[in-house]
C-alpha cells in the first residue's frame, strides 16, 4: 500500500480525525483496502 501506516492518525478529506486499524485486500476484488477508526473529541482528540 502507498505508505499509509496502521495506528497513525490521518486528517479525512472531509476533515475528521482517522486512525488506521489495518490494511489488506478485499476478497472479491483484490483492491487494496484500509480500516479507518473515527476519532472524536470525547476521547480526547481536537475536532478535525
Amino acid at each position: 500500500m502507498n505508505e499509509i501506516q496502521v495506528n497513525k492518525i490521518y486528517k479525512h478529506f472531509k476533515g475528521k480525525l482517522i486512525r488506521v486499524v489495518c490494511l489488506g485486500l478485499d476478497a472479491e476484488t483484490k483492491k487494496e483496502m484500509v480500516a479507518i477508526e473515527e476519532l472524536e473529541e470525547s476521547q480526547g482528540y481536537p475536532k478535525g
